[in-house]
């Protein structure tokens, strides 16, 4: 999507063309388009968020915080691995596959369907340790960030 599609989708008041904006926003990392669509939708907050998504299990309101959060963070000089522990789904897999980070699996538990990763940003070298649980209907990963001296 192009800035103008992205903040057209978020100002709508159609929580369909919303939460696709959302995720584009998600998905994207051009600091250009982003702050575009940040210098359209921000000012306008308030009525973003008063919007009704609804949802199940996880509530759609998630999604538009989660890129509201990215569209404020793309004004600055911040890494988008930054947002990684502001969301349990950033699947670490499809970040390596986005080449976004390098994923070594550190551990698997079958018992308890979980994992433990350590990634590497690919654009800042931030290091993080992501614990994943995947024996629900919704799988998740936590996220931290990790001091390596």
């Amino acid at each position: 999507m192009k800035p103008d599609e992205i903040s057209s989708s978020l100002l709508e008041n159609d929580s369909f063309r919303v939460l696709a904006g959302c995720i584009e926003v998600r998905n994207s990392n051009g600091r250009t388009i982003l702050r575009a669509g940040a210098a359209r939708v921000l000012p306008k907050r308030a009525q973003v968020e008063d919007i009704e998504l609804d949802g199940g299990i996880i509530p759609n309101k998630h999604w538009l915080q989660l890129a509201l959060t990215k569209l404020a963070l793309s004004k600055g000089d911040t890494c988008f691995c930054a947002m990684y522990p502001h969301s349990e789904f950033y699947d670490p897999e499809k970040e390596q596959d986005s080449h976004n980070v390098s994923t070594e699996l550190k551990e698997r538990n079958l018992k308890t369907w979980s994992t433990e990763h350590i990634s590497h940003c690919k654009s800042c070298g931030q290091c993080l340790e992501v614990h994943g649980e995947g024996g629900w209907h919704v799988p998740w990963w936590k996220w931290s960030e990790l001091d390596v001296p």
